[in-house]
């Protein structure tokens, strides 16, 4: 007997961006399988060392050759940017009830990802346990194994040929379940984000509206008069808005996300300068990113400029009758945030050898200008626009200028199945960071503005804190700003209501005392204006708690005067203009906290923000 050395690869953060960081080949840890893992694979994976000999001699008059080991790669990706993409998308893959949420976040100067994610559907899996389906795919499993074969989404016409020709009905059984289940598993491993091909809707208009401002043709007073719908040849096209707009110049349309208006720019720029722009914008063509099964480029998923009609012009002209990966449209994004230029993307920033040397730094390449830079300011301050008072009000975020565009697309011969987008950029100013947010197949809340908006809210929101981005205030939200709690302990009791009297706040007194010895919140804690605040008396005096209650649905007032009848501070985020709601909250229902403790509540609205034409 003996000992045979085997070598296996081990991901220590399992199922953290697995399916962008991909997996070797279960036998031979050498040969990467998905992902970076395999695109990469020559790098990372060295050469092995060898000794040769001549004819059948057995002494040391041969060759050696050392061993060399492998690159190591350092990723563009951010943990705790990825981290916080993750978190968003779990929650809103759960509320959704969709069967996938996707995400990515790219620095819009270099074209570098910050952070890229997937759950579901075509989403995140255990690295360190591949075969394992995530909980998409679990709970798929039994659902599809009761359906007829044909209706199958995981059976292609190919396998059920093979079912066909097994007679014993135990063995045609097992071998569907394991065909499906290999099926999923081959979904599970791709990455939705450079792999998957969607209609990206009506998040595709402000590269439409681009256009337009570069070639001026439509004019400083150019006006569209939306009666709801539009006819063109044998097709009429639909407004979400069924009544109409009424008249609308460039920036009001994008504002209300109007189909028959944006269909009107695309006649007047014509099929030929539309091409050119969703050529430039590189709609055509793979981005090129480092990572393994990118799709797109191909002219079955979108129409050449000979094949482009009246009819499928304006249907390209809302986002419609083409395909694209999320990378696809995100770069492009970035492209009116940086300036006019299309950056190709990257995921490595630069290798190095075993001894840490730099053999290779990746250059940002800026692949071409495709509008002006006064163009892209100008769009970037109509896409803000739509944040502000149109369809992407959820994607609104104090202190921070955000232009975005939302979207909402009927999936391809799947009736009553949707793909919700919100596509944005912050700040507007000086853009540093895109964020696309997709969720594929919401239930009950279907538009992008409602179901992906507020997701891409948080993610600017955190990414922009954590890179020390300073937020600029309005007026209007300087108003709003929350106050610091002022620090009490060592007062007098009586000096100590006196300053939270004069100070508007709300207080409770716990113990007996004559003397501040601690509170809560803490001195210099920010916490919203009029405000509840804990002082106590006695060092040995039990903690004041109060039970958190269920803010969901409530309105920003209904929350405010609600939390500090129980003596609690909540922090208001999110639209707050208009008829709003609560929809989630940083500290669950029902659970027991500290007197003056501050609770997150996050508000959306669902009016006027529908941009999609069923």
């Amino acid at each position: 007997c003996g000992f045979e050395t085997d070598v296996k690869r081990y991901y220590p953060y399992s199922t953290f961006a697995s399916n962008l960081i991909g997996m070797v080949e279960e036998d031979d840890n050498s040969v990467g399988q998905t992902g970076i893992e395999a695109y990469y694979n020559t790098d990372l994976k060295g050469v092995n060392g060898r000794k040769t000999s001549y004819g059948s001699r057995t002494d040391d008059s041969g060759s050696v050759y050392e061993a060399i080991n492998g690159n190591n790669l350092y990723l563009t990706i951010d943990s705790s940017i990825q981290y916080a993409l993750d978190e968003q998308l779990k929650a809103v893959y759960k509320s959704s009830g969709g069967i996938g949420a996707y995400g990515i976040v790219m620095d819009v100067d270099t074209g570098a990802l910050l952070a890229m994610d997937g759950v579901g559907y075509k989403g995140n899996y255990d690295l360190n346990n591949r075969y394992a389906l995530n909980d998409y795919y679990s709970k798929c499993l039994e659902r599809e194994l009761q359906k007829e074969e044909e209706d199958c989404r995981y059976l292609s016409k190919a396998d059920i040929e093979i079912l066909d020709r097994i007679e014993n009905p135990d063995e045609r059984e097992n071998t569907k379940r394991s065909i499906i289940k290999k099926n999923m598993q081959t979904g599970m491993w791709n990455n939705y984000c450079v792999s998957e091909l969607y209609y990206p809707g009506s998040v595709f208009k402000p590269f439409l509206a681009s256009a337009a401002v570069e070639e001026q043709v439509l004019g400083d007073d150019y006006k569209f008069c939306c009666n709801g719908q539009i006819a063109i040849e044998d097709r009429v096209f639909h407004c979400h808005q069924l009544r109409g707009h009424g008249w609308q110049n460039l920036k009001e349309g994008l504002m209300n996300s109007c189909n028959p208006f944006f269909i009107s720019v695309g006649r007047k720029l014509g099929r030929e300068k539309f091409f050119n722009y969703f050529e430039a914008f590189g709609f055509t063509e793979k981005t090129g990113i480092d990572i393994l099964s990118e799709e797109g480029g191909s002219t079955v998923n979108y129409y050449t400029v000979d094949k482009l009609g009246a009819v499928e012009l304006a249907s390209e002209s809302f986002g419609q009758s083409f395909r694209v990966t999320p990378i696809q449209m995100i770069t492009a994004l970035s492209a009116i945030a940086n300036g006019g230029k299309l950056m190709k993307p990257y995921i490595v920033a630069k290798q190095t050898d075993s001894q840490g040397n730099v053999i290779h730094e990746t250059t940002p390449v800026v692949k071409r200008q495709v509008i002006s830079e006064s163009t892209a300011e100008q769009v970037g301050e109509m896409m803000e626009a739509v944040v502000t008072g149109g369809t992407g009000r959820n994607g609104y975020v104090a202190g921070y200028r955000v232009a975005g565009k939302t979207g909402t697309t009927q999936k391809e011969n799947m009736k009553g199945l949707y793909i919700a987008s919100f596509g944005c950029f912050a700040p507007v100013d000086d853009p540093k960071i895109a964020v696309l947010i997709i969720v594929n197949e919401p239930q009950g809340e279907i538009n992008g503005s409602t179901v992906c908006a507020p997701v891409a809210a948080k993610v600017v929101e955190q990414t922009l804190e954590y890179l020390g981005v300073e937020r600029e205030y309005t007026e209007k939200e300087l108003e709003k700003l929350d106050t610091q709690t002022p620090g009490l302990i060592g007062m007098d009791i009586s000096a100590a209501k006196e300053k939270l009297e004069k100070g508007g706040f709300k207080f409770k007194v716990v113990g007996e005392g004559d003397t501040v010895v601690s509170q809560n919140p803490a001195g210099g804690h920010t916490i919203p204006q009029h405000g509840a605040v804990v002082i106590y008396t006695e060092s040995d005096s039990e903690a004041k708690m109060v039970m958190v209650p269920d803010f969901n649905t409530m309105t920003p007032n209904r929350a405010k005067n609600y939390a500090l009848e129980e003596g609690l501070n909540i922090k208001i985020v999110g639209n707050t203009t208009g008829t709003v709601y609560a929809y989630d909250q940083s500290i669950p229902a029902e659970s027991e906290v500290e007197y003056g403790s501050t609770v997150t509540v996050y508000f959306k609205t669902t009016t006027g923000v529908n941009d999609f034409a069923g």
